[in-house]
């Protein structure tokens, strides 16, 4: 937190206590006068002193309390709302949203109302989805965040993920740096990119895509070309979609169905001449790629074994290239700008 200078915090002071002591003595002239009776609360207060109080809020307090009033509204747009993670959890009956902890659960209750549960309080409402109000809920916070992580378990109701989608992507875009999509097909990570502000985004993640069918699709998005980094986590991806990842600073690819030699070739001679990467991690088939080969590709005397780590320099940078045992049938490929 910035340092405040002495003598402007004492004026601070100073002013904020003044504004205090107006109000309480407007208070006490009206209460003596019979026009009203003396019972303040917090949003009865100064906007000074509003602010100074929503000020040492923390995030989540600060959702809470824009919800009492307007004069509190005010006061928490002023100041902002700030979430370092956001995680959004679709299932089969229910959503959650944690802020950290406690998380929010929005359900269907047994009389047929919404539900909502925060911090082991539930909340009945009549004539609302769940699906509808976590989505409107969602939309205030999520342009507050760095990281949003959205993951889906909602095996055959479909329905929760389109309605879901529909109410957010019908507002403007959101505005995150960081975006986490776990278990979703390639259709729908398209719908939820969509929903996203592509001038923004700058790292994203996508574990255990259903089906990596037409996978170019995605790497035509604006999405694609602006992120900085990219993580995929997948059963077999094709080895040919890796050159669309040249363009990025940093990638991690779990994992290739195989890595044949003409894919060392083309990191060694595109990706590693490419003045904005930085490092890259692949993960590939051991029963479909020869790592004395790909050794070769970036030292021809290479005659080492099947792990190795080679300096590796094409006249302009130098690279860490190292190859290891990643698990029983994978091996990785880790390369990184010294």
């Amino acid at each position: 937190m910035p340092s405040i200078n002495p003598d402007a915090q004492r004026a601070l002071t100073e002013k904020r206590g003044k504004e205090l002591d107006k109000w309480i003595e407007m208070k006490c002239v009206r209460f003596m006068s019979g026009i009203e009776p003396f019972s303040p609360t917090l949003s009865d207060l100064p906007t000074e002193i509003i602010h100074h109080v929503v000020e040492k809020m923390q995030s989540i307090d600060r959702l809470r309390a824009r919800k009492v009033c307007r004069s509190l509204r005010s006061a928490v747009n002023k100041f902002g709302l700030r979430f370092d993670h956001i995680l959004l959890y679709l299932q089969k009956e229910s959503i959650e949203i944690w802020l950290g902890r406690p998380k929010t659960i929005y359900t269907t209750a047994a009389n047929g109302s919404l539900s909502v549960i925060h911090n082991r309080q539930e909340k009945l409402i009549d004539g609302e989805n769940f699906v509808e109000r976590a989505a409107k809920d969602f939309k205030i916070v999520s342009n507050h965040a760095r990281e949003i992580k959205i993951w889906k378990n909602t095996y055959d109701r479909r329905d929760i993920f389109t309605t879901f989608t529909a109410f957010l992507c019908s507002k403007k875009c959101i505005l995150v740096e960081e975006l986490i999509l776990w278990d979703f097909s390639l259709d729908e990570i398209l719908t939820i990119l969509s929903c996203f502000d592509a001038n923004v985004l700058k790292k994203l993640e996508l574990q255990w895509i259903e089906s990596v069918d037409q996978f170019k699709r995605i790497t035509r998005l604006e999405h694609w070309e602006n992120t900085e980094e990219l993580k995929i986590w997948v059963s077999n991806f094709d080895s040919a979609i890796i050159v669309y990842c040249f363009h990025f600073k940093c990638f991690d690819i779990h994992k290739l169905d195989e890595f044949p030699a003409h894919i060392a070739i083309q990191i060694r001679d595109d990706l590693l001449r490419s003045s904005t990467f930085h490092s890259c991690n692949i993960s590939f088939d051991k029963s479909k790629s020869n790592p004395i080969e790909i050794a070769r590709m970036f030292q021809p005397d290479y005659v080492g074994g099947n792990e190795f780590k080679i300096e590796f320099s094409n006249g302009n940078d130098k690279f860490d290239i190292s190859l290891w045992n990643f698990d029983a049938n994978n091996y990785q490929l880790n390369v990184k700008r010294l």
